[in-house]
């Protein structure tokens, strides 16, 4: 991808880095970043209640992303409720 005002190539690579703790609505996650891959995981566990008897759902993952030219695309944890609630990527 080339700059426009500076001719130049643009880096594949981001400039910045995404590591440390942030927020997912009211959740602390910890975000790692390596190169462009990214991974999120809640501070503590994420309880998912499916709300149709079924039981509790636990899990640390928010989601995983590849970071290029200042997007991630990747997956992300949903919980769905009283559609068998299950957790899903």
């Amino acid at each position: 991808m080339q700059n426009p005002k500076k001719g130049g190539n643009m880096p594949e690579s981001p400039s910045f880095n995404l590591s440390g703790i942030w927020l997912d609505g009211s959740r602390e996650i910890t975000i790692a970043q390596s190169g462009n891959a990214v991974r999120a995981e809640y501070v503590g566990d994420y309880e998912c209640d499916p709300q149709d008897g079924s039981p509790i759902q636990k899990t640390k993952f928010d989601f995983e992303a590849k970071l290029e030219n200042n997007r991630l695309e990747g997956e992300i944890m949903v919980c769905t409720f009283k559609t068998g609630g299950r957790l899903s990527a």
